[in-house]
């Protein structure tokens, strides 16, 4: 798919369009593509959960391959926007169905669904476009959100349009990736598109090309040492609350219902005691309580959990 200015011929189909056209390079081939699109619901669901009281469900469909013109279905939409990238130099479409519009705009508006809904299908009025606006911003900031994983890229939007605006810049015989969204609310649904030109995709096709799972698992594997010294550096230099525990007493509920300013508690420890030494409330070393030009102090003794091995904790795991 090509954006065309007004007025601008078609220019003939070069060996690249060529070799696109015939599924050389199919959604299977673009695994960190088919990875981007399965991520987008989680995305986009976050994005409009606070529109409405309503929760939003959202699917995404396989991600399919063709002609625009046969695979975005222009007739049964109801708004398109033009949506730039100008990272790649290009732009993709979003497009909405009638079902998924009014379904929005009834959400967005309050509508809670119980009951039935008195919008047909017809075209939407400014207003309606407005509101519509929105889906397509929190789209396309999920879009980037979840694309910049990858690659370095913003979608943004412009403005909705008709789809009968559209036919004077668009080509239908482009070739284009559509992905296909379902959102569901109250029990009814309708449907979400994005069209990507295959020619778009030519600058971050390699990085499409690996699974986000091998990528993973070779950034396991290299060792930054430098990295690993300067985040321990910087830990180190946290502070935490430490706090010596000198005895623990246990009374009824009784007496604490006695308590008032000004009683005395009796407590067991003598000032050759043992106490319980707690980091951020943690128990980590048991110390010997003593006094030393005045003032208390306490020896660390042993490990808290010495007889326990397995510990976690200690063991720093």
């Amino acid at each position: 798919m090509r954006i065309l200015a007004h007025g601008e011929a078609v220019r003939p189909r070069n060996p690249i369009e060529i070799a696109l056209s015939a599924g050389q390079n199919s959604p299977e081939k673009l695994p960190g593509l088919l990875s981007i699109f399965n991520e987008l619901p989680i995305a986009l669901a976050e994005e409009l959960k606070n529109i409405s009281f309503i929760p939003m469900k959202i699917t995404s469909l396989p991600l399919e391959a063709g002609r625009f013109g046969e695979a975005v279905p222009l007739p049964t939409c109801a708004a398109v926007t033009v949506v730039t990238v100008r990272q790649l130099k290009g732009s993709v479409l979003f497009a909405c169905d009638f079902d998924a519009a009014f379904l929005f705009v009834e959400a967005a508006l309050g509508y809670d669904f119980v009951m039935p809904s008195t919008a047909t299908k017809r075209e939407l009025t400014a207003a309606e476009y407005n509101v519509l606006h929105v889906l397509f911003r929190r789209l396309a900031r999920s879009l980037s959100h979840v694309f910049s994983r990858v690659a370095d890229v913003v979608f943004e939007i412009t403005s909705v349009i008709e789809p009968s605006t559209l036919e004077p810049i668009c080509s239908p015989s482009a070739a284009t990736l559509v992905a296909s969204i379902k959102l569901d609310i109250g029990g009814k649904h309708g449907m979400l598109y994005i069209a990507i030109p295959q020619d778009l995709l030519t600058p971050v096709r390699g990085v499409l090309g690996v699974s986000r799972a091998h990528e993973a698992a070779s950034t396991d594997e290299v060792d930054d040492s430098d990295w690993s010294q300067q985040l321990s550096a910087e830990l180190a230099r946290a502070f935490v609350s430490v706090s010596a525990v000198l005895t623990e007493e246990t009374i009824s509920l009784a007496d604490v219902q006695r308590l008032s300013v000004g009683s005395l508690l009796p407590l067991s420890i003598t000032t050759t005691g043992r106490a319980r030494l707690e980091f951020e409330s943690e128990p980590i070393f048991w110390c010997e309580l003593g006094k030393r030009d005045g003032s208390l102090t306490l020896r660390i003794d042993q490990n808290y959990m010495q007889d326990e091995p397995d510990s976690e904790f200690l063991d720093g795991h």
